[in-house]
């Protein structure tokens, strides 16, 4: 009836209003004198906020996060941010609840690769790059099919600002990993620290 209408139409304004913001975003970044504000942060701050944005999703996916002690990254600390929301959103939407997810941070010499990992369907083989299309996105049940997908266009764009560039591959036994790497702030500083494990509940 009337409520049931009314819970439609409140949904698509949702939506369109998520689009409206994706594609003034896009405008932004696609400008040619876009440029991101690289400052030396945190990168157990960076992580240790994803893990917090992680225990507002739905599906209660407890966190684990691996993080090298002491190092800095140069970012642009609001657009990673944005990008690991994204990426974190996502791993939770296509995992079925209760599923753990995995952030990493991987030194790798002067970088840092920071992994997003879920143990979801994956997405099919073959269609890796579509999901990184502006307007359309994987639906991770062996199917492709077009929609307002624009976080993972829009979060690429970002990571290639900073130098690097987002990638994915399977997860092994299942599921999808989301990549990028960031500089080290203080090449020289911390080479040889071990990542130490964290782990941030959700419930």
């Amino acid at each position: 009836g009337f409520r049931r209408a009314l819970t439609a139409i409140e949904a698509e304004t949702d939506l369109l209003q998520a689009l409206a913001h994706d594609v003034g975003a896009i405008a932004t970044i696609e400008r040619e004198d876009f440029a991101v504000d690289l400052r030396s942060t945190s990168l157990a701050d960076l992580l240790a906020a994803a893990a917090e944005y992680n225990q507002t999703l739905a599906g209660h996916h407890p966190l684990l996060t691996v993080i090298p002690a002491n190092v800095d990254v140069l970012t642009d600390g609001a657009r990673i941010m944005q990008v690991l929301r994204n990426l974190i959103g996502n791993a939770a939407k296509y995992s079925q609840p209760g599923t753990p997810l995995e952030v990493r941070g991987l030194r790798v010499g002067d970088r840092v690769r920071i992994e997003v990992v879920d143990h979801g369907p994956g997405v099919p083989a073959g269609e890796e790059a579509l999901v990184f299309e502006k307007f359309a996105r994987g639906s991770r049940d062996r199917r492709y099919v077009p929609g307002f997908g624009l976080g993972l266009y829009l979060s690429r764009r970002i990571v290639r600002a900073h130098g690097g560039d987002l990638t994915l591959h399977a997860t092994p036994g299942g599921g999808a990993t989301f990549a990028f790497d960031l500089a080290v702030a203080d090449p020289a500083a911390g080479a040889s620290d071990r990542p130490s494990p964290s782990r941030h509940p959700t419930s």
